[in-house]
């Protein structure tokens, strides 16, 4: 997990209202920080946001996407000497997508597409963040599984009532540990093999 407090800022403008404008996203980079964000990468690691960063990011997604209508992500780059917006992406609320490079970190192509990967893993892990999910992984695994489960026993009793077998007590109780069992199975199968899940 990468711990980099001063990243990614949220550029805001406070109101008279006592609330906030939110113009656009910021990711700020120097060589370091590159070089610990491919790392980051190759290892399938998240990135971790600051409390106080995450609290923006959100309030920024909820305050109608930016005032401009979609969200904006700049990326900047340099040293010490200070840094310059080398790259801007707008994801307009009707999926339009405009991707800027300034034309100075074209003269470095392995510069430029490295400033892209981290760009773009940047905005992915920010999208990430936001958007929670409708059900906990644990809720999502059961569902799958139970899901699967009664397609299996519903195949199984049209293929049992098409041969002509009528249902029984016997076989009803049987349908019923049969879906237990195999909602079981699929649970133990999606944990051992998350790939399919």
């Amino acid at each position: 997990m990468l711990h980099l407090p001063h990243l990614i800022q949220v550029v805001k403008e406070e109101q008279e209202t006592d609330s906030f404008l939110y113009h656009h996203v910021e990711f700020h980079l120097t060589p370091r920080s590159l070089s610990q964000l491919e790392q980051v990468q190759q290892g399938g690691y998240p990135l971790h946001l600051p409390p106080d960063c995450h609290h923006d990011l959100r309030a920024y997604l909820r305050s109608g996407r930016g005032c401009g209508g979609g969200l904006t992500f700049v990326t900047y780059y340099g040293g010490e000497g200070g840094s310059e917006a080398l790259l801007r992406s707008y994801l307009g609320e009707d999926g339009e997508m405009i991707h800027q490079v300034c034309d100075r970190c074209l003269t470095n192509p392995t510069l430029a597409l490295s400033l892209n990967r981290a760009h773009h893993w940047l905005i992915q892990q920010v999208l990430q963040h936001q958007q929670p999910s409708p059900f906990p992984p644990t809720r999502r695994l059961e569902a799958i599984a139970w899901g699967g489960a009664v397609l299996i026993i519903m195949v199984y009793s049209v293929i049992h009532l098409a041969t002509g077998h009528p249902f029984s007590v016997i076989t009803l109780l049987s349908l019923g540990i049969m879906l237990w069992g195999v909602q079981r199975l699929l649970i133990w199968g999606l944990k051992r093999f998350p790939l399919f899940a």
